[in-house]
């Protein structure tokens, strides 16, 4: 298909106002991602900065009891007080994700399996979406998934993520 001069001048003003109006609203880059083109714009923001002995948020539906991974946590050497375990579907859906944004207190967020319409999601089609895709504004978040890909929170993909975390320096016990 090929276009007389006319239409393809149309489509470009079409074109250039979705992307300026993007722009204003914030929302460009996550109609570049849509269109498969974010690697056009620089990686110019850099991720929050958070304490390495900060708070860690467990978010999802329980699978898996939170003594089971208070102690998890523990046989790891961390302090299970700096663990914070939103385990309640319901709960999930309404727990106020505003108090993450800029929150350097937050060093890590593990996410399993919560509902697609949950308040504070933005312009982003999830939660998770929102959290992984504004590493300026959230703490480091880590999808926890089942070996088939499922988030969900088990004792050892919660014990995997932060042994890794650990060894990687990122979160100190």
């Amino acid at each position: 298909m090929t276009l007389d001069i006319a239409e393809f001048e149309d489509l470009m003003d079409e074109v250039t106002h979705r992307f300026s109006k993007a722009n204003i609203d914030g929302t460009l880059r996550g109609l570049l991602e849509k269109l498969g083109w974010d690697a056009l714009l620089s990686p110019d923001t850099e991720p929050l900065f958070t304490f390495e002995n900060g708070k860690v948020l467990v978010i999802g539906e329980q699978t898996v009891g939170i003594e089971q991974l208070r102690m998890t946590a523990k046989k790891l050497g961390f302090d299970v007080n700096r663990f914070e375990f939103m385990l309640d579907y319901e709960r999930a859906q309404t727990f106020v994700y505003s108090k993450l944004v800029y929150n350097s207190n937050y060093r890590v967020v593990f996410v399993g399996a919560i509902p697609h319409s949950t308040t504070g999601t933005g312009q982003s089609g999830s939660l998770l979406a929102e959290l992984q895709s504004h590493p300026e504004k959230y703490p480091k978040t880590i999808a926890l998934r089942t070996e088939e890909g499922t988030l969900k929170i088990t004792k050892s993909g919660f014990k995997k993520a932060l042994s890794q975390l650990k060894e990687d320096g990122y979160l100190v016990a």
